[in-house]
C-alpha cells in the first residue's frame, strides 16, 4: 500500500556534533519541511549531557521520522538506541534514514518480530552498516533476542504507545537515557503516566529524562514534578518550547508491582505470536478520555457505547465520516443479502433490527462473514456493523497503534454496560466504572481470535480475497497518489459478490470514481458535509 519513495516530501541536511546527516521527510508525517524547533532545542541541550555520552541505551518515545535518535546514534556509535512510535509509517521512515545514514538498524512489527521490511532491505544496507545482524535463521528474533545479541545493531525500532508502553526498555533493565520531543496533543494523563513510567520502570538508577515540550503544556510537566523524587537538571524556555533534563535517584522504591488499570493484552495479529508478544501488556487507562452513547443510523438505528481516547477524534461526536460510512451501508438493500442470506427479503427480521433488535439469528450462513475496516478510529462504524450483523470475524488495520488498541477495547467492551448509557465527564469517575465492568474481560487472558489487528502497511501481504463486507476510510496524503493503490487493495480483500464501502473528501472519491475497475461495480454515491461514499461490489 505505501511505498516510501513517493512519500518523500523533502530531503534536508542536518550537522549534529560534526557528523553530517540527511533525513527524508514527508507530508504524512510531523514536520514535512524540515527539523522542527523542538528538536532543534533538544539536541542543542542533551549535546554535552555527561549521562547521555556514557549511555549504553538510549529510548527515543515518539521517534517519528528519528531524527532524535537517528543523530544521537550517529555521535555516540558505542550506544544501543531503542526507538518506538505509535505510528508505524513514522517506523518505516526511521528504518528508511538509519539505512540513509549508514546506521545498523532493525524493524520490528505489531507482534513483536523481526519486520519483513528488515528483511527485505538487509541486503541493501548491510555493506554500509556498522554491525551485521542475523537474520537467516529459520526463528526469526524477536526484539528483546535481538536486543540481547552481541552483534546487534545498533538501533531498533518498533511500533508502541507513549504512556508507559516501552516493554522492551524495561526487559533490558531499563534505559539510561528517555529522549522524546513530547506530542503536543497528548492528553495530561498520557503525559503524567510517561513521565511516571520513565521514573519507576523506563529508566535505570541515575539515568535521565531528557524532553521537549511545547510552552503550553508545561504546567503539566510543572503539577508534575512538584510530586516526583527526580531531580531538575536543567530547564531550557525557548519562543514556543522548553526542554528538560532530569535525573532519576539512585535508590528509589519501585511502586508495588501491577495496578487497578485496564490492560490490554498482545497484538492479535495472527493466531501465532513471538515469544515477547506473548507475553507484552498495553496499559490503554492513561489514555481513557470520555464514555459516550452515540446515536448512529436513521433506518437502523442503534445506541452504541463507546470509550473516548486522548489522542483520536470522536471522543465525544462521531465524525461525518463515520455518520456518512453508516448511513451508506444501512441503505444499502444488497448488503443485508450478503452478511446475512437467511433474512433477504424478511420484513419481519428487518423492522426488527430497526427497533436495535439485533439478537444473533440462528443456524445463519450470514453470521459467518468477515468484515474489515482500514483506518477505524476508536470503532465507532465497527461497532455498528457488529451490533447488526455479527460477523464471525472482524479485522482492523490502520497505521495507528492507539487506534487498532481502542477499537478493540471498545468492539469487546461494547456488550458491557460501562455507564449505565450516561457520559461521564470526570476522568477519575470515567475510569473507575470502566476499569471495573472491564475487570469482567480478563485481561490477562489473551485477546479475542475474532478481532485481528494489522498494519496498514501490512495490508497488501496478507491480503487473501476473504471478506464479506470492507469499509475503507481514505488516508489522504497530500502529493502522493494512493487512488489506484487503493482499489486495488480493496479488489484483493473483497470476496466473490463482497461489498466495499469507501469514504474519504469528495475530491478523492470522485477520483476512485473516474478509475473504478470493470471488477468493482458501483451500486451507490452519498454526500455528507463534504464527504462522499462510494459503495461498490465485487463483481460474480
Amino acid at each position: 500500500m505505501f511505498e516510501i519513495e513517493p512519500l518523500i516530501n523533502k530531503t534536508v541536511a542536518f550537522r549534529y556534533k560534526g557528523k553530517e546527516l540527511e533525513f527524508d521527510l514527508s507530508h504524512a508525517l510531523f514536520s514535512s519541511f524540515d527539523v522542527d524547533a523542538g528538536t532543534r532545542l533538544l539536541l542543542k541541550e542533551v549535546a554535552q549531557d555527561p549521562v547521555l555520552d556514557a549511555a549504553s541505551l538510549v529510548l527515543d518515545a515518539g521517534c517519528g521520522t528519528g531524527v532524535i535518535g537517528i543523530s544521537l546514534a550517529a555521535a555516540l556509535p558505542r550506544a544501543r538506541f531503542i526507538l518506538e512510535d505509535r505510528d508505524t509509517l513514522a517506523c518505516e521512515f526511521s528504518f528508511h534514514n538509519c539505512k540513509k545514514n549508514g546506521i545498523s538498524a532493525s524493524l520490528f512489527s505489531l507482534d513483536g518480530a523481526l519486520s519483513d521490511s528488515s528483511l527485505k532491505r538487509k541486503t541493501e544496507y548491510e555493506a554500509e552498516s556498522r554491525t551485521r545482524q542475523k537474520t537467516d535463521t529459520p526463528d526469526t528474533p524477536d526484539m528483546v533476542e535481538t536486543l540481547a545479541a552481541p552483534d546487534a545493531p545498533q538501533v531498533l525500532i518498533y511500533p508502541g504507545l507513549l504512556a508507559g508502553q516501552s516493554p522492551y526498555a524495561e526487559a533490558y533493565g531499563g534505559s539510561d537515557v528517555v529522549i522524546s520531543n513530547v506530542p503536543a496533543k497528548a492528553g495530561a494523563s498520557v503525559l503524567t503516566d510517561f513521565f511516571e513510567s520513565c521514573q519507576a520502570r523506563l529508566l535505570r538508577p541515575s539515568g535521565r529524562l531528557a524532553f521537549v515540550i511545547v510552552n503550553t503544556l508545561v504546567e503539566v510537566v510543572d503539577a508534575w514534578r512538584a510530586q516526583s523524587p527526580m531531580h531538575l537538571i536543567s530547564r531550557t524556555q525557548g519562543p514556543s518550547h522548553t526542554v528538560f533534563i532530569l535525573e532519576k535517584p539512585a535508590h528509589v522504591e519501585k511502586p508495588a508491582h501491577g495496578s487497578d488499570r485496564c490492560v490490554q493484552r498482545d497484538y492479535p495479529t495472527s493466531n501465532s505470536f513471538s515469544k515477547s508478544s506473548s507475553s507484552l501488556t498495553f496499559d490503554l487507562s492513561p489514555y481513557f478520555r470520555s464514555h459516550t452513547t452515540f446515536a448512529l443510523g436513521k433506518r437502523h438505528a442503534v445506541p452504541i457505547k463507546a470509550t473516548g481516547f486522548w489522542g483520536l477524534p470522536e471522543f465525544d461526536t462521531p465524525s461525518y465520516a463515520t455518520q456518512l460510512a453508516v448511513e451508506t451501508l444501512e441503505n444499502l438493500a444488497v448488503l443485508w443479502d450478503v452478511l446475512w442470506p437467511c433474512h433477504s427479503g424478511n420484513v419481519v427480521d428487518r423492522q426488527t433490527l430497526q427497533l436495535g433488535k439485533t439478537s444473533k439469528p440462528e443456524n445463519c450462513p450470514g453470521t459467518e462473514t468477515s468484515f474489515f475496516v482500514y483506518e477505524p478510529g476508536i470503532g465507532l462504524s465497527g461497532l455498528w456493523v457488529k451490533e447488526l450483523f455479527h460477523p464471525a470475524k472482524i479485522e482492523l488495520a490502520s497505521r495507528n497503534v492507539l487506534s487498532l488498541l481502542a477499537t478493540r477495547f471498545n468492539l469487546e467492551s461494547e456488550s458491557k454496560d460501562l455507564a449505565n448509557g450516561k457520559n461521564i465527564g470526570l476522568p477519575d469517575i470515567l475510569q473507575a466504572d470502566i476499569l471495573q465492568a472491564r475487570s469482567e474481560l480478563e485481561p490477562g487472558q489473551p485477546a479475542r481470535e475474532d478481532i485481528i489487528l494489522r498494519s496498514a502497511l501490512d495490508v497488501e501481504k496478507n491480503r487473501a480475497n476473504a471478506h464479506s463486507l470492507v469499509l475503507w476510510f481514505c488516508d489522504e496524503i497530500p502529493e502522493y497518489n494512493y487512488i489506484e493503490a487503493t482499489l486495488e487493495m480493496i479488489d484483493s480483500l473483497l470476496q466473490t459478490g463482497g461489498i466495499a464501502v469507501v469514504i474519504g473528501t469528495s475530491a478523492a472519491i470522485a477520483r476512485l470514481e473516474k478509475r473504478r475497475p470493470s471488477a468493482l461495480r458501483r451500486l451507490s454515491t452519498k454526500k455528507l458535509k463534504g464527504f462522499s461514499s462510494l459503495a461498490l461490489a465485487k463483481s460474480i
